[in-house]
């Protein structure tokens, strides 16, 4: 709205007459919407808009050049609504359809609505029932390239220069560029504002004639902090730092959260109203507020008025966590009374806060805005009830069995006392847990979901548990892999990471000089400081000794893995060593040097002589024994490859036409594969007959051959990997696939098994992928792909001798094992619409139910056990309580009692659909609901019980919880309550089809919901208590585990929870028609499901914890009994199983995922 006023007004100076007077009326609607005021009716009609466009094409005119308007944060219709214009949007829609409509009046620029993303379907439905025309863009985050531009662009034209005189040191953008992209969730753009406005202030304060952004600055700002969180925490520091007494007494943050909105994004304040809100901290407040602005905390709304807002919507997020998880007086005190106001408003002077919340409130007050009439009053009771408690206790102080009565109950009410200390330590300590958990988010996943688990189990806040789903689910989103162990190197980047034969075993190389010997439990055995820098390092083929290789010393040596501290031989060159490599029978060790020598030594020798010298004219990059370790093979770089005998004749040489830069024997060692500078990839025979020629486009930089020899990998300066078919005749092979990545691939390995493939490069991630003939074509690779990833270039990346297990080396300091195979979460695939899903009661199996008439058992990992067929769909499927036998209902008129151990099936038969069965509570009878005006109850072997009548279809049946009662609903637009012999107790009428019915827990009251948009609650006796009143069908309601509360979905696309009163407790938002919705067995929970393919599972408080998404709209969503995973049954043809944070939480108190050291759990806080 700030840029619109600032375009209007620079329009002024083009505008004449009348057109001057619209430009000046538009502009005070701008400003009476900021204020908050109503603005005036916008136009409709044509005649009204004429002097807009006038003006509009009249600057087109005189410019020569299309006007384009940019309108941002059009969202605020819906995060700011006007309350005297509820219509707003559909108002300026309008406005846009009477201006764009006419294509003779059309101006020739364009309008441009910048709104966030989650507000598109609303405005999307209103352009297009108005056929405004229009195209979208989803802008995607600032990339690399983007923010080049952005620094190019502050000097590009010759008028930025001569205004602002501004120079950039070249090596600042790429800096800033890898910095900001290095975690990926952070807003680049809103960080990148503030960056550019620190550099300005700085450059300008050093030199205000010829400012200059520098690397020198940028790191000083970096130590200061400028990521939202980081940004924030560092400007509290310095508020602090000015005035203590403002930040510890909460008083800053609630101010700051004042400046956020519901929606979550920032709003803005008049000075005037901080004042009234604030009237009893006017010795601090205007100070306050003008130190937030001069710390980028707060910005000037609107110039000239007096308004402010926190300066970006990315910071709202941060200060509202913040401020929920707060422990300073004043939230403490504003959470106390958030609590207690609503029953005090109900319960007046019954209702009065006990002396510890009281003490709290008033300590709090001056850390929080002043108080409302109604906590006025709730105080002055409270102060009353507090004097009243002491006149008693006074009087009871004087009777001696009194006191020590009283002595009992103070001891009795310190230990709770002391107990919900501990209860708000553990929650704030949870709460911490979780910011700490979000920050590792951008930089290591498993470090991540490890501390947002210690938060868990601490205390399960909705802030950690969505950490903990976001950091989970981020992964398999991802397809990021949590890995096993972490060889932490404190500050070196590691360059080697090797197996033992064994994999008892792990060899590590850092740049810090040292090798380092590992279990693979991660604990080091041996640290072997070298004099220089090393480069290499690798175990024997028997495990019995390893070498490491120095880089400017030009030494290797060699120890014994049993007495790794004692050097057995020292082998010296006088180059540096390229390459070495153990013998395959582990008796010789080669080595490849820059002083134009490979050379071989025997790993008994004493002398320091080598046993062999293969001279060449120009430096050796690399030297390899064949398999049966009688033939060397060595790459010159006169670009020629030479093999020799062990001995040291010569036996032949190939060549490329540029740079080799790797050859290998073929497992069989009757080929030669090389790559080279040249773009070639050639497999030879030893007499130098070609059979494979690949080329590529740019220079090979390694090739790889797979152990059947049928696969080989290629990888090549034009960052990317090639993956080859060797089959058939032809020379030039088939190529597979083209796999990019981000920087030049210098790792490639297959697996053992040849079931998977290896790769990486710098860009901080090594890639697994799978090698089956179904999944390499198409993009079938990069579906699968798997991703290990480090905070670092990846230098080394290698699978175990068994394949079991991947090892990966990179300049993080670290080296990491990760487990090749993972259980996934399972899907469960049918033919048709998935109409339900079902965990049995133990949560081990799972019940899927579909369209096409199938029922299908699976095991809980996945795999189909049986199939159960009825002759049309079938429309509802459960376990029977002892998870013996299956219930299934279907559009065939029947419902089928099915025993897992294969019995043929009992049949339930009624003249139409049913459309739905059920157990009783001990499992011995079922009762069912059909088309054909009846619900029916029988006993487990088919006989008829009974028969409940209803003039319209009944679409359920429900025991009472002792079984006893039947509660029916139909849509006569009645439920209906009944003995279990058939005599009707209680008719609950709806004003239009009841699509269901069911009892509280304690089985005395009753809940109906109907297509008349309402749930309504009754007493068994047939009196209607309470009305929940939706604006659209009622499509699911049900009780709280406790009963105390209900949960209610609607076609309105949203969820309700109600107390029992009727009064609203929250209201949850999908973008179409919530078609399910239900608790958690612990009732903390809530899951909805919806038309628009979501699943949203939220806290209890109302927070959205994770969003779980499907291909089409979900028919159902439950949790399993133990509350560890979610199910979800959706119109894409899929059921699929999720973990909740509970099971994710337990998973990793299972899986063999890292964990946590003493030290680190020290240094994240952890008890």
């Amino acid at each position: 709205n700030d840029n619109a006023l600032i375009h209007l007004q620079a329009a002024i100076h083009h505008a004449e007459g009348g057109l001057r007077d619209e430009i000046e009326t538009l502009i005070e609607r701008l400003k009476a919407r900021q204020a908050g005021e109503a603005p005036p009716p916008l136009p409709t009609a044509m005649e009204d808009l004429h002097p807009l466009l006038t003006c509009w094409r009249s600057i087109e005119a005189k410019t020569g050049r299309p006007l384009v308007i940019i309108l941002d944060q059009a969202e605020e219709c819906f995060t700011r609504p006007q309350p005297d214009q509820p219509d707003e949007l559909t108002a300026f829609l309008r406005l846009l359809g009477a201006m764009f409509g006419q294509r003779l009046s059309l101006p020739l620029g364009k309008l441009i609505l910048g709104y966030r993303k989650e507000y598109h379907p609303e405005i999307e439905a209103g352009c297009k029932e108005l056929l405004l025309p229009r195209s979208t863009v989803f802008l995607e985050q600032l990339a690399r390239k983007d923010i080049l531009d952005i620094f190019r662009g502050l000097t590009r034209t010759p008028e930025l220069q001569q205004r602002y005189n501004l120079s950039v040191e070249d090596e600042l953008p790429v800096m800033v560029a890898d910095d900001l992209l290095e975690d990926k969730d952070s807003p680049v753009a809103p960080v990148l504002q503030i960056l550019l406005t620190k550099l300005w202030n700085g450059a300008t304060a050093e030199d205000p004639r010829a400012p200059r952004f520098t690397v020198a600055q940028y790191q000083q700002i970096k130590k200061e902090g400028v990521a939202m969180g980081e940004f924030f925490e560092q400007q509290m520091a310095q508020l602090r730092a000015w005035r203590a007494d403002v930040v510890d007494s909460g008083l800053a943050l609630d101010m700051l959260y004042l400046h956020t909105t519901s929606m979550g994004t920032a709003g803005t304040r008049s000075l005037e109203e901080l004042r009234a809100l604030y009237q009893h901290r006017q010795d601090i407040i205007d100070s306050l507020i003008a130190k937030c602005k001069e710390l980028y905390l707060l910005t000037d709304a609107q110039h000239g008025k007096g308004q402010t807002a926190l300066t970006h919507d990315t910071l709202a997020p941060v200060v509202a966590i913040e401020y929920n998880n707060s422990d300073r007086p004043g939230q403490r005190a504003s959470r106390i009374l958030s609590n207690k106001i609503n029953d005090f408003r109900e319960a007046a002077e019954a209702l009065y806060l006990d002396e510890m919340d009281l003490t709290v409130v008033e300590s709090g007050q001056p850390g929080m805005r002043k108080l409302q009439i109604d906590e006025e009053k709730l105080l002055a009771v409270s102060r009353r009830q507090r004097e009243r408690r002491r006149r008693i206790r006074r009087r009871l102080w004087t009777g001696g069995i009194l006191m020590v009565l009283a002595i009992i109950a103070s001891a009795v009410l310190a230990y709770f006392n002391m107990k919900e200390a501990e209860r708000q330590a553990n929650r704030a300590t949870s709460n911490l847990l979780a910011i700490k958990a979000g920050d590792q988010r951008g930089r290591d996943l498993t470090a991540a979901v490890r501390v947002a688990q210690a938060g868990y189990h601490l205390t399960p806040t909705p802030s950690v548990e969505t950490v903990l789903l976001g950091a989970f689910y981020q992964a398999e989103a991802e397809q990021a892999r949590f890995y096993h162990q972490r060889l932490d190197h404190k500050k070196s980047a590691v360059d080697v990471a090797v197996f033992a034969p064994d994999q008892s075993l792990i060899l590590t190389v850092a740049r810090d000089s040292t090798a380092r010997l590992w279990n693979l439990q991660g604990e080091m055995l041996a640290a072997l400081p070298h004099p220089k820098a090393l480069r290499l390092g690798g175990f024997s083929p028997d495990g019995r000794f390893f070498f490491t290789a120095t880089e400017s010393e030009h030494r290797i040596y060699l120890r014994e893995t049993a007495n790794p501290e004692e050097i057995r031989a020292v082998f010296p060159h006088i180059g540096r060593i390229y390459q070495a490599q153990f013998s395959p029978d582990g008796q010789y060790l080669l080595s490849a040097s820059a002083d134009r020598r490979a050379r071989i030594w025997k790993i008994d020798q004493t002398d320091s002589s080598a046993y062999r010298s293969f001279p060449h004219p120009r430096e050796v990059r690399a030297a390899s024994f064949s398999p049966d370790g009688q033939m060397v093979l060595t790459v010159c770089d006169d670009q020629r490859i030479r093999f020799w005998s062990v001995a040291g004749d010569s036996l032949g040489s190939f060549v490329h036409d540029a740079r080799i830069n790797s050859a290998i024997f073929s497992r069989d060692g009757r080929q030669i594969l090389s790559a080279g500078d040249d773009g070639l990839v050639l497999l030879r025979t030893l007499a130098g007959d070609t059979l494979k020629r690949l080329d590529h486009p740019q220079g090979v930089t390694g090739a790889i051959l797979s152990a059947d020899g049928k696969w080989l990998l290629s990888a090549a300066r034009d960052e990317n990997v090639y993956l080859w078919e060797l089959g058939g005749d032809s020379l030039s092979g088939h190529l597979q696939q083209v796999l990019p990545h981000e920087r030049t691939v210098h790792s490639l390995d297959f697996s053992p098994d040849g079931r998977h493939f290896l790769t990486a490069s710098d860009e901080k991630t090594a890639y697994l992928w799978p090698l089956r003939a179904q999944d390499v074509s198409g993009d079938a690779l990069l579906q699968y792909r798997i991703l290990l990833p480090h905070d670092g270039g990846i230098t080394a990346a290698g699978f175990s001798p068994d394949g079991r297990f991947i090892l990966t080396a990179a300049r993080d300091s670290s080296a990491r094992l990760w487990k090749t195979e993972i259980d996934t979460l399972p899907i469960f695939h049918h033919d048709r619409v998935v109409m339900t899903a079902q965990f049995s009661p133990d949560s081990r199996e799972v019940l899927s139910a579909a369209r096409d008439g199938e029922v299908a058992l699976w095991s809980a990992a996945g795999e189909q056990l049986q199939v159960f067929h009825h002759d049309d769909d079938v429309r509802t499927a459960q376990f029977s309580p002892d998870g013996k036998r299956i219930l299934t209902a279907s559009y065939d008129g029947t419902a089928r009692l099915w025993s897992l151990e294969g019995a043929a099936p009992v049949r339930f038969t009624h003249r139409d659909t049913v459309f739905s069965a059920v157990f009783s509570p001990d499992g011995r009878q079922i009762l069912t609901a059909s088309y054909d005006y009846t619900a029916r109850l029988w006993r487990d072997n088919g006989d008829s019980l009974a028969i409940f009548r209803h003039r319209g279809k009944v679409n359920t049946a429900v025991f009472s919880p002792d079984g006893r009662q039947v509660l029916t609903a139909s849509d006569d637009g009645s439920a209906r309550l009944w003995r279990s012999n058939g005599d009707s107790l209680a008719v609950l009428p709806h004003d239009d089809w009841v699509y269901g019915a069911v009892f509280s827990p304690d089985g005395k009251r009753l809940l109906s919901y109907s297509e008349d948009g309402s749930a309504r609650l009754w007493s068994v006796d047939g009196k209607l208590l309470t009305t929940f009143t939706h604006r659209a069908a009622v499509q699911k309601a049900l009780f709280s585990p406790d009963g105390q509360q209900l949960l209610s979905a609607s076609s309105d696309g949203f969820a309700r929870l109600w107390q029992l009163d009727g009064t609203l407790v929250l209201k949850l938002r999908h973008e179409d028609g919530v078609n399910w919705a239900t608790f958690s067995p612990d009732g903390r929970h809530i899951l909805t499901a919806a038309d628009d393919a979501r699943v949203y599972l939220w806290a209890h408080n109302g927070d959205l914890l994770k969003t779980f998404e499907h291909e089409g709209g979900v028919r159902s969503a439950v949790f399993s009994p133990d509350g560890k995973w979610l199910l979800t049954a959706s119109e894409d043809h899929t059921a699929r199983a999720w973990l909740s944070a509970k099971g994710i939480a337990d998973w990793l108190d299972r899986e063999e995922v890292y964990r946590f050291t003493e030290t680190e759990k020290q240094f994240y806080g952890i008890p």
